[in-house]
């Protein structure tokens, strides 16, 4: 994998880049230190007695106020870990036999804190979780046909992670220009009890992986979350004006990809948009509701949330209001959109609300994990959600596939909650 050289570089570039355009308040905050760190990763899962040699990426990012640090405290705003390729059958005691593999992760359940020792620079903590795999999507619940079922989520085993992080450089507690960059190195086990409801079998995994690690101490920096996002299109072959030719799906992208952006980048999202992923198949190319898994089986990437692009049909339209997103939150999250949304040219948020299914977030009212009046309302085919985006969406997004950057503050939510957003349309 070469995402962590990337990220590495881009995340320095991307605090370069941004100070020029900072747009400053007259009460400066106090600076306060942010670390994250990246790394392609290997671990063992020991499970129902067997040894299983497994590999993908994991991230995390902390956060610490001079008091805090002076304490020993920091918050563990995130730790993810996403595992690829590994056998479901060996994780699932239900009689899924087949030879299917898929992903296995870990993401920590909301910001936590973990103890720092500055002489011996080490972070110890034990903190909550949820485990994900592949084969718990065929748990979740179908997808309803109505103006509001156009996601669904599937169930996770709960976990805990003992961890050790072992830096290079000890914790930066004094403001610093630019940012420090060195390594960290963890020693994590992680534990998840088994789950009758999901056929979970017990786990436990031993992960030692070594971070790309950046830390500034610095008023207005705060934590980009980076996800893949690989835009997936169907062909066929055409006759027209007398020879063949390609047709291809995919409008929705470019007509969503902009509101997708300006949206999220509110909340601190930054989305890596991949090359589009050609699968030749006439008979997916016009979608209806039952090709489902057809469509979500037709291509498969390991680091990234695939968003499949169709000639949605009306059912499409009228039930899954142009799109859906299966398995939200999860490092296996699918979309389907359809070009529709495109060609209506009115719901250009389309693509912006199924990206926040996939970062764990349904309606608003639902748990109260969402805002109304934001770009997570239901709008229904051809209508527009609200180009709007909320703190409390921003605080509760989440996908084992994030990584991590620092940028410089730049514009937030606008507003905060249900309560200050407003009703949904």
């Amino acid at each position: 994998m070469q995402f962590v050289k990337q990220l590495f570089i881009s995340s320095t570039l991307l605090v370069l880049s941004s100070w020029a355009s900072a747009q400053f308040n007259d009460k400066e905050p106090q600076a306060s230190l942010k670390a994250v760190g990246n790394a392609d990763v290997s671990a063992i899962v020991y499970v129902n007695g067997e040894k299983l040699e497994v590999s993908g990426q994991s991230s995390f990012y902390l956060s610490a106020s001079q008091e805090s640090l002076e304490k020993g405290v920091v918050n563990i705003g995130a730790i993810n870990f996403a595992f690829f390729k590994v056998p479901q059958s060996t994780l699932n005691f239900n009689g899924d036999k087949s030879d299917r593999t898929g992903n296995l992760s870990f993401a920590a359940d909301g910001e936590q804190t973990a103890r720092y020792d500055e002489k011996s620079k080490t972070i110890r903590g034990e903190i909550e979780g949820v485990v994900g795999a592949t084969y718990m999507g065929d748990y979740a619940d179908p997808i309803k046909d109505s103006k509001e079922g156009d996601h669904n989520f599937a169930p996770r085993q709960k976990s805990k992670l003992q961890f050790e992080i072992q830096l290079q450089e000890a914790l930066v507690a004094k403001e610093s220009e630019k940012p420090q960059e060195s390594f960290a190195k963890m020693r994590a086990k992680l534990h998840a009890e088994t789950d009758q409801r999901i056929g979970a079998y017990e786990l436990q995994i031993e992960i030692l992986p070594e971070y790309r690690f950046e830390q500034i101490f610095l008023p207005r920096i705060e934590v980009a979350k980076r996800l893949c996002v690989r835009p997936v299109r169907f062909s066929r072959l055409i006759w027209s004006g007398g020879y063949f030719s390609f047709d291809y799906t995919g409008d929705g992208l470019a007509f969503g990809q902009p509101e997708a952006n300006k949206q999220w980048a509110k909340a601190d999202v930054v989305f890596t948009w991949r090359e589009f992923a050609t699968v030749y198949n006439p008979t997916l190319f016009n979608f209806s509701t039952s090709e489902a898994s057809a469509v979500l089986n037709s291509y498969d990437e390991d680091d990234c949330v695939e968003v499949f692009f169709v000639e949605g049909d009306a059912g499409m339209h009228s039930g899954w209001g142009g799109g859906a997103s299966f398995n939200g939150g999860e490092s296996y999250t699918k979309i389907i959109s359809s070009d529709g949304n495109a060609h209506s040219g009115i719901d250009k948020v389309h693509l912006a609300h199924e990206l926040g299914h996939s970062m764990d977030l349904p309606h608003p009212n639902y748990y109260n994990a969402s805002s109304t009046n934001t770009l997570m309302c239901p709008s229904g085919f051809a209508n527009d959600n609200p180009a709007r985006n909320s703190q409390e969406n921003k605080n509760n997004i989440a996908n084992p596939l994030f990584t991590f950057a620092l940028k410089l503050v730049s514009a937030g939510p606008d507003c905060t909650n249900s309560a200050d957003c407003g009703t949904c349309p």
